[in-house]
Formats: structure tokens, sequence, C-alpha cells
């Protein structure tokens, strides 16, 4: 290998030999998500920023953007920051950042019985919910 680039929030054996470190941010340093799944539905769940980023680190949304531009990809990317990252993201699930930013944990793809009846999933009703098995 000629060159090694690491990203990362911690020293670790890899950037021990890296020609080149980026240092990125924690997720209390940057906007993020967490989609979570459960016989419930689905939920999604905004991650915020709590403390200024350390140093020089960025958000690894906001290194991405970066070297796109350096490249000349920047211009159909999708996204150009964290922010615009997570809006990127959730916008299939009808969920906007605002919505989510508010409510900080928003019930997203509620299931239904028929629609699980239609998938043709096999699947059991249990006092405690639905129980789906993969065929």
């Amino acid at each position: 290998m000629d060159f090694l680039v690491v990203s990362d929030i911690f020293p670790t054996a890899t950037s021990e030999i890296a020609d080149l470190i980026l240092p990125i941010t924690s997720d209390f340093e940057s906007y993020g998500y967490r989609a979570y799944s459960s016989i419930e539905g689905g939920f999604l769940a905004m991650a915020r920023p709590i403390c200024e980023p350390v140093g020089e680190s960025r958000s690894v949304f906001e290194v991405e953007y970066e070297l796109a531009q350096r490249m000349g990809l920047h211009p159909n990317y999708p996204f150009h920051d964290a922010r615009s990252w997570v809006e990127y993201m959730i916008k299939p699930s009808g969920v906007s950042f605002e919505r989510l930013d508010a409510e900080q944990i928003v019930y997203a793809t509620p299931p239904s019985i028929p629609q699980i009846r239609e998938s043709g999933i096999q699947y059991t009703l249990r006092e405690s919910g639905v129980l789906l098995r993969a065929v």
C-alpha cells in the first residue's frame, strides 16, 4: 500500500501507521440519526450535537463532502453537511428534519395486520404482538 488515510475519533493501531489522519467528530459533536425497527414499527431518533467539535475535527459527512468537492464530484452530491445528510437519509420515511429535531423520536412506519397478511410473510399473533418469521 502506497498511502493510507484514516478517519477516526481515537488513536488506533491503524491510525498509527497512517500517512494521513482525518480527525472526525464523535456522536456528541454533530447531527446524526438512528433508525430502529421493532414489531411495533419503525422509529427514527435524532442525535443532536451537545458540544462543539474538539480541535480541527469535523463530521464524517463534512469530510466526505469536502473530498467530493476537491475531486469535482460535489455538483451532484445529495448533501453538503451533517444536517443535509440527515435530511437526505430520512426523506424516504416521510419524516422531515424539522419534525425529527422537534420530537426527537418519531414513530415512522407503524405496521398493520392487513399489510402483514398481504405481504405473504408467515406470522403468529401473540398477546404481546405479532411474531414474524421469514419464509
